[in-house]
């Protein structure tokens, strides 16, 4: 019998991993990340702890699986957003449309996405492709409006307004505000941004 190559499928681990960051994001969302650990997501996966190890996982990297996962679904509706009710009226306005917009989604999953912010530090270089990846595809549709309207640095100027996203993000983590206030918080640095 040959030895199984990178290349083999894995589909008995893809499917403890997919049942364990089922249960953490479940977990996560009824108790919060810090009140739950290995033991809790593995009894709630109906596995035993030790396959989580097995798998090279710990329970950060569950968040991060989590948070990948869930920014994959918010993409999703990213896409129907812009498809179904497109953004109008100048730069500003669109940029200000959309990013309310993105604001309900996280705040909708606050418990992930607020500890996914503090404990992202601590997930490497194994999970960065992905989340940057993300984090350009969600940037992507104001990068073709600052394009359209011809202005100068147009992938910087969309990590400008990625910046500013996040600290409007930090009003609904801390203080619970909503999107509006969220957007409130960055409107004048926003507009300086996209002029």
């Amino acid at each position: 019998m040959p030895l199984a190559t990178s290349s083999s499928p894995r589909l008995p681990n893809q499917n403890v991993q997919t049942k364990l960051v089922a249960a953490a994001e479940q977990l996560i969302f009824e108790q919060g990340f810090l009140k739950i650990g290995v033991r809790d997501i593995a009894r709630k996966a109906g596995v035993y702890p030790v396959e989580i190890y097995r798998l090279g996982l710990t329970k950060t990297d569950l968040l991060a699986l989590v948070a990948i996962g869930l920014g994959e679904r918010q993409l999703g509706r990213v896409q129907e957003f812009l498809h179904s009710s497109p953004p109008k009226g100048s730069l500003l306005q669109r940029v200000k449309t959309y990013l309310l917009f993105l604001y309900g989604l996280d705040i909708e999953a606050l418990p992930i996405r607020s500890q996914s912010a503090g404990y992202g530090w601590f997930w490497g270089a194994r999970y960065e492709d992905d989340i940057v990846s993300q984090v350009v595809q969600f940037l992507d549709p104001i990068e073709r409006w600052i394009i359209e309207e011809d202005l100068s640095e147009p992938r910087e100027r969309c990590m400008l307004v990625w910046s500013l996203y996040y600290v409007g993000f930090r009003a609904a983590v801390v203080n619970g505000k909503s999107a509006q206030k969220c957007l409130d918080g960055i409107e004048r640095p926003l507009a300086i941004a996209l002029r």
